[in-house]
């Protein structure tokens, strides 16, 4: 083999080495944009549903406890400032157990470790989380978003106009009477600002949240909701959506897209000439 032959593959190999090397770099710094800079999205689902807030209300009057509160993830939602989150989840008892009310108790693991059982047994649904905390670590404080009974089906980080913010799909009560809450009953946006500490939730009456989108360099979204036009407590997916228009800033829902335009296309599916 002569020297020219050996420089030529030479030339190629290295070509070929220094294009894969290229193409690594440019995933390794996609990656990291996407984690610094993109959203994430949290569907938590392991193994427990949450029961319904009149079977939770019956348990407790009878000093049963049938579900116990779990922390099960910790993730990042700013960098720069430190802020994690911590879902709260509940797991399913193999057997009941009986509550200990708290009355002046010092026990700090009151709800949390077992005081007896039955041989009562509940079989395992999907998980939704029934509440989250905000870790800011930089002050070493700890913030809970909500005080009242749910279900937190989604969780998503967003960076929107340079601030962070968590969204929240939330479920208050079993619309669809399936005994449990989870994402088949209808659904709310609550949009939690890091920066400001501040929850708000966006009103939606007679509707269910089910997506948004982020109106580029701005700090506006556009909100898709269902009709439950069946009126079953359940949007199907083959039922109406509609469009609105949400302001983060002003914590403010308008109209997207003008009612009379919406007429008109109605009225032209309708067969109006």
């Amino acid at each position: 083999m002569n020297i020219n032959t050996i420089k030529n593959y030479n030339q190629k190999l290295l070509a070929v080495l220094g294009t894969l090397a290229a193409i690594l770099l440019a995933i390794s710094i996609s990656l990291l944009f996407y984690e610094f800079f993109g959203h994430r999205s949290y569907n938590y689902y392991n193994e427990t549903e949450m029961i319904t807030n009149e079977q939770a209300e019956e348990n407790y009057d009878q000093n049963i406890r049938t579900q116990q509160i779990s922390f099960e993830e910790i993730s990042l939602v700013d960098s720069s400032s430190s802020i994690y989150i911590i879902p709260v989840t509940q797991s399913e008892l193999e057997h009941e157990e009986y509550i200990k009310k708290r009355q002046n108790s010092s026990d700090g693991l009151v709800g949390l470790v077992s005081t007896g059982y039955s041989n009562y047994y509940r079989g395992g649904y999907r998980q939704s989380y029934n509440n989250v905390l905000v870790y800011y670590s930089k002050d070493n404080s700890i913030q809970k978003l909500f005080d009242h009974r749910l279900s937190i089906n989604q969780i998503r980080t967003e960076k929107i106009a340079d601030k962070s913010y968590i969204m929240l799909t939330v479920t208050y009560d079993n619309t669809n009477l399936d005994n449990v809450l989870d994402i088949r009953d209808n659904n709310i946006l609550y949009i939690y600002s890091t920066d400001n500490r501040v929850l708000n939730k966006v009103n939606s009456d007679n509707l269910t949240y089910i997506d948004y989108e982020i109106i580029n360099k701005t700090e506006q979204l556009i909100i898709k909701f269902g009709v439950d036009k069946n009126k079953n407590g359940s949007y199907d997916w083959n039922e109406p959506k509609l469009m609105k228009l949400y302001s983060i800033k002003d914590n403010e829902l308008s109209e997207l897209i003008d009612p009379e335009l919406i007429e008109e296309l109605q009225s032209t599916l309708d067969g109006k000439k």
